[in-house]
């Protein structure tokens, strides 16, 4: 029996079957979600997904049967007082119905800024969504932005 861990943008597909004879789909895991890559570790038999959600980003999914239920790898451990993160621009609600988080098309338009007035030091991180050519986000095209940072009054 031969066994293949096919990752596409429509999640991870598990074929199986013999020399010569047609595979047959033995599972599916993360629909609707990107994986990038699935491995099966010879020595352990532990299998290993790469995969990104348009919402919680890239995770590490493991599972010793692809059949079952997979678990997320424990990444970096933070400290617990780092902030959350703030969407500005980024359009997307949380679809009861299906249980799921939905990234749509923007509602801001190019010039549209917001000014921020810091009132003690802080250090500030800035990405431009990686995901803009995956989801509908930014129209599913890479977007310039703009940063000004004043000096204080």
């Amino acid at each position: 029996m031969t066994e293949l861990l096919v990752g596409s943008k429509k999640g991870l597909f598990v074929l199986r079957g013999g020399p010569g004879e047609p595979f047959d789909i033995a599972a599916r895991a993360f629909p609707g979600d990107v994986v990038e890559y699935g491995t099966r570790d010879p020595r352990t038999g532990r299998y290993f997904a790469s995969v990104t959600s348009g919402f919680y980003g890239p995770r590490l999914m493991y599972t010793d049967d692809p059949t079952g239920e997979w678990e997320q790898a424990k990444g970096p451990a933070f400290p617990e007082d780092i902030p959350d993160t703030m969407d500005l621009f980024m359009n997307y609600h949380h679809d009861c119905a299906r249980g799921r988080w939905v990234i749509g098309e923007p509602v801001s338009k190019p010039g549209d800024y917001v000014e921020f007035r810091a009132e003690m030091d802080c250090i500030v991180g800035l990405s431009n969504c990686p995901l803009d050519v995956l989801v509908p986000c930014n129209g599913y095209h890479c977007t310039p932005v703009k940063v000004e940072v004043y000096a204080a009054d």
